[in-house]
């Protein structure tokens, strides 16, 4: 079967921090640079457009800040990552459109009364490469 695709992506992203509001409070959502692997999946529509589908985790270090309380809580997350995009190769050149969903993390005190939150995310991609 030519035309079926099966491969694997590596990502490293950053999200900017966020004010947020917890449980009525100001608070501040801080997430470090996030490291993702995705298995990839996908069909060539034509010998130079690949549609592919990829279910990925993700790893970050995310801390969220109280104002009202002065409470802090850091943890490292493992979130679920599906995505779906389209490749287009232009010779040696590729273009790529991508969307992605991070269904979330929650960051929380152990008893889950003082500091709470739920991070997720929708990502527009536009992405070029070379190939060798």
């Amino acid at each position: 079967m030519d035309s079926l695709y099966v491969g694997a992506e590596l990502s490293l992203a950053h999200t900017p921090n966020k004010e947020v509001t917890l449980e009525g409070d100001k608070g501040k959502f801080e997430r470090g640079v996030a490291l993702g692997l995705a298995p990839r999946v996908g069909f060539f529509a034509a010998p130079d457009i690949l549609v592919f589908a990829k279910l990925g985790l993700e790893a970050a270090r995310e801390k969220v800040t109280s104002e009202g309380e002065d409470l802090t809580k850091r943890k490292t997350n493992v979130s679920f990552v599906p995505g779906l995009g389209v490749e287009k190769s232009f010779g040696n050149f590729i273009a790529r459109v991508a969307y992605e969903h991070n269904f979330g993390r929650s960051v929380k005190n152990k008893d889950d009364s003082t500091i709470s939150y739920k991070a997720t995310e929708h990502r527009f991609l536009l992405g070029a490469a070379w190939g060798f």
